[in-house]
Order: structure tokens, then C-alpha cells, then sequence
């Protein structure tokens, strides 16, 4: 760069060059991560991790109790921004929704004082479950906020979401699976 401040000369154009390809791998990895999550074919569909969360009040939750119902596991943070946005939707989609058969856990990534996680709670009115996943070996290493999972009344993974849901799109996943038949 110049003094000026304007990119220049040859050094100049291959900063300039690297920047819009930073920019463009960037915008590429956001639109392609967050694919709401599509049901899977039955056939292609496999059985769940054997998820087993501690609940932020105590006990713990597991996902192999829920057979029968559509489980949705949303891995989450107070610190993330997108996390934060789509959380009343995922309480309007649980409240409207577990009549039919939804049950919805919010597994949180936070770390230290559960208080923090305790306030969310409370300031976003959230009535779904709430666990810690900080403390799930499984859970640790490189894991996008949010990533939304959604296991099917067999309790097979039927879809996954990394980055914020589309309510509307994500309501049309979840009521396909719904309208399935099956359990145990």
C-alpha cells in the first residue's frame, strides 16, 4: 500500500487479490454451511450418537428416552450472536410443536458459572431443557455455533443445521418428520 492508503504497483494488486478471495471462500463457506436441514431419506438415515447431556438443573438427559417423539438438539452459546437470534424461534417451534410430538434440548457450549446460561434462560423465556455440553467428551474439538440436530421417532439423525435455522423452512422439516409413523 501506498502512504496514501491506495493499494499500488504489483505488491498492491496481489493484497488487494487475496482479500476478494478471503472474502469470497468466506461468503462460500457461510451459504453452503447452513443448509436447513433437509429430511433424510429412511433408507439413508443412521442411528443417533447415543447422546447423554447433564441438565443445567440437575440429572441428566438422554436421547435413547425419547424414542417415539422427534428430538431436536440445538448446540448453542450465550456469547453467539446467531445462537441468540434464533432462539424464540426455537421456543415458538417447541411450544407449537411438542403437542405433535417434538421435544426440543438446548445443549449449551458456555463455560464456567452456569449462571449465565440461568439468565438466558430467563430472559428469553426459553421452557425446553437446557444442558451443559462443555462437559460431553464428544461435543469438544471444532464444532460450529449453532449446530442444529434433528433425530427421527426411531431416534436416527433425519437432519442437521450448522449456522441459525430459517424458521419457516426448518417448521416444514419438522413437521415431515412428524408426520411419520413409527417408534421403537
Amino acid at each position: 500500500m501506498s502512504q496514501s492508503g491506495r493499494l499500488s504497483g504489483p505488491s498492491g494488486f496481489w493484497k488487494f487479490a487475496l482479500v476478494l478471495l478471503g472474502v469470497w471462500i468466506l461468503s462460500s463457506v457461510i451459504s453452503t454451511s447452513n443448509s436447513d436441514a433437509e429430511v433424510l431419506k429412511e433408507s439413508d438415515r443412521k442411528a443417533g450418537q447415543a447422546w447423554t447431556f447433564p441438565l443445567l438443573e440437575g440429572g441428566e438427559w438422554k436421547l435413547s428416552d425419547h424414542r417415539g417423539k422427534v428430538v431436536l438438539v440445538n448446540l448453542w452459546a450465550t456469547w453467539c450472536p446467531p445462537c441468540r437470534a434464533e432462539t424464540p424461534d426455537l421456543v415458538r417451534l417447541s411450544e407449537e410443536l411438542k403437542p405433535k410430538g417434538l421435544e426440543v434440548i438446548g445443549v449449551s457450549m458456555d463455560q464456567g458459572d452456569p449462571g449465565i446460561i440461568h439468565r438466558f434462560q430467563s430472559d428469553y423465556k426459553v421452557s425446553y431443557p437446557l444442558a451443559r455440553g462443555v462437559e460431553v467428551p464428544a461435543l469438544q474439538g471444532q464444532l460450529a455455533l449453532p449446530t442444529t440436530l434433528v433425530y427421527d421417532r426411531k431416534g436416527r439423525l433425519a437432519g442437521k443445521t450448522v449456522g441459525a435455522i430459517d424458521p419457516g423452512e426448518f417448521r416444514e422439516t419438522l413437521e415431515a418428520l412428524l408426520s411419520e409413523t413409527g417408534g421403537s
